[in-house]
């Protein structure tokens, strides 16, 4: 499969509006010129407007376990995907879901053909999560979060043993590292270490150029 990058926007202003479409079309040419699938989470009220105006690869930042009806503030699976994305990130480390929620996410997103990429905290975690199989799983130690240290740096124990874990249950579901990836060598150590590709935020949407910055970054595949 082909290397993966998942861009979190988070609620950061420049990724809001016109500046996260912006974003959005300059991952969209780099993917095609990298030949690199780079997924971008933006917030749910952009993703409908960047859907129709960029080819990228779209997922949300988090759903609920809700199917149609009164659920008034939840972020429906079904909502998510009639805005044109294809799926979603679950239990990011700043929005947990316990297991209960996460399995029935799973089950909704399965029945509509959403995409799940599903964050774990420990290898133990992980290894519970890859059970549901999920589309990907991404191992992200909370506090390297934002921090500019990398966990394949860190701690690259915790993504070796995440890999094994995950393949131990299903050897296809591919595995992201997330966590303080801040550049080409992160993310180079990171596939050394047996994933396919990262997921970040701050590196992108808190650099002067976000094109240049997102182009060192690929060169890391």
């Amino acid at each position: 499969m082909k290397p993966i990058i998942v861009i979190n926007y988070k609620t950061y202003d420049e990724g809001t509006g016109e500046r996260g479409l912006h974003l959005a079309k300059t991952c969209e040419e780099l993917s095609q010129e990298k030949e690199i699938d780079i997924i971008i989470a933006p917030q749910v009220g952009d993703i409908f407007r960047i859907a129709n105006l960029a080819k990228v690869s779209i997922v949300t930042q988090s759903v609920d376990a809700v199917e149609d009806g009164k659920h008034t503030g939840a972020i429906s699976p079904r909502n998510v995907k009639q805005l044109g994305a294809l799926g979603t990130l679950v239990n990011h480390s700043e929005c947990r879901k316990d297991m209960d929620e996460i399995k029935k996410i799973f089950e909704i997103c399965r029945a509509l053909d959403l995409v799940v990429i599903c964050c774990a905290d420990t290898p133990e975690k992980a290894q519970e999560i890859a059970r549901l199989s999920p589309d990907v799983i991404a191992i992200e130690p909370p506090e390297l979060i934002g921090t500019g240290v990398s966990v394949s740096t860190a701690n690259p124990d915790i993504v070796t043993r995440t890999v094994q874990a995950v393949h131990d249950i299903d050897p296809n579901i591919p595995v992201l590292c997330g966590a303080g990836i801040t550049n080409n060598i992160d993310i180079k150590r990171a596939l050394e270490l047996g994933t396919v590709g990262v997921l970040l935020s701050s590196a992108v949407l808190l650099s002067k150029n976000t094109r240049e910055t997102l182009y060192k970054l690929l060169e890391g595949f």
